[in-house]
């Protein structure tokens, strides 16, 4: 008969250990006795004529155990496997055949969210993993090697002009964010290996960024009625990042002292994570003089789509990409 569930901060000794996984010691007997900062994951191990499950539950700092009748080592495996993921990735309930992509996708981003990282890099990897759950909805089916396959090459696909319909750089960028949220399910256990392990990056394109001549940054930089003016004379002016620039608010601007103050707190990712002061130019304080306020985003045009908007605004003045 299966035992009451039990709650202990502590494994007790004398166990032999038959199953053992998500960091937990490995290989002898009373490996249980060694400090339990080594022992944060699952074990199944036995205990006279039963087995005892434990799972490692981060949140409360302690684990959560159950007494199975000694035939039941599966079983106990299994509930042990279950318990561990569900506490680590903080989800209610882990499908024993099955594993959601969209399951994995919240968990990331609310792995992210802990870690502090930006709404901008919060917002790229979900764009990334909604992509991907639409071609590979279920990570523990049968065939999902091949639809992990089909998803990575369908990333290469030429439009109708024969161009990829996204640069090496971008298919890779892709790889990393997937693999990574795939990878957090893995160490918690719910996976037992990753399905894109046999992915490898593609190749770099092989051409070089082109500049802007003098002549098409005038042209750009006369476009004061166009959205994304203001944003334009940053990058050009400031030296600013894209992210920089969108995260920039007016009260950020000191016009007495002039300078411009790029701050961490904005939501935006900051080069090498650091405030500084960026001179206000003549040039750049003539440009945003005119929509001087109080308060509020001088660039706008919100995080989302920052690459998009500006490819749309060289094609509006017809200056080649």
């Amino acid at each position: 008969m299966v035992g009451v569930v039990e709650l202990a901060l502590n494994i007790p000794q004398g166990f032999n250990t038959v199953y053992t996984g998500g960091g937990m010691a490995t290989g002898r007997k009373n490996t249980a006795a060694k400090p339990a900062r080594r022992m944060q994951g699952w074990r199944v191990v036995e205990r006279g004529t039963s087995l005892q499950a434990w799972a490692w539950d981060p949140v409360e700092r302690r684990y959560a155990t159950r007494t199975w009748p000694a035939g039941c080592a599966n079983e106990a495996r299994a509930w042990a496997q279950d318990n561990h993921a569900k506490f680590r990735l903080q989800i209610d309930s882990v499908g024993p055949r099955g594993l959601a992509t969209a399951t994995v996708t919240a968990t990331w981003l609310r792995h992210l969210t802990a870690r502090g990282r930006v709404e901008q890099h919060r917002h790229d990897c979900g764009v990334v993993l909604a992509h991907f759950a639409n071609a590979v909805p279920d990570l523990a089916a049968g065939g999902v090697e091949g639809r992990v396959s089909d998803w990575w090459q369908g990333l290469a696909e030429p439009d109708q002009a024969g161009v990829p319909r996204r640069s090496a750089a971008t298919r890779n960028r892709y790889l990393v964010v997937v693999r990574a949220a795939v990878g957090h399910a893995v160490e918690a256990g719910l996976l037992r290996r990753s399905p894109l392990a046999h992915l490898y990056p593609a190749p770099a394109d092989q051409r070089l960024k082109e500049q802007f001549t003098i002549d098409e940054l005038r042209l750009l930089l006369a476009q004061d009625t166009d959205p994304y003016h203001r944003r334009f004379a940053l990058l050009v002016y400031a030296g600013l990042r894209s992210q920089e620039a969108v995260g920039l608010d007016w009260a950020d601007v000191d016009w007495g002292g002039r300078v411009l103050a790029v701050r961490l707190d904005r939501g935006t990712a900051l080069k090498r994570r650091k405030e500084r002061l960026v001179p206000l130019l003549d040039e750049l304080a003539d440009i945003l003089r005119p929509a001087k306020k109080a308060s509020g985003p001088i660039a706008g045009g919100g995080l989302a789509n920052l690459g998009r908007g500006f490819d749309r605004f060289l094609e509006r003045h017809k200056v080649p990409i």
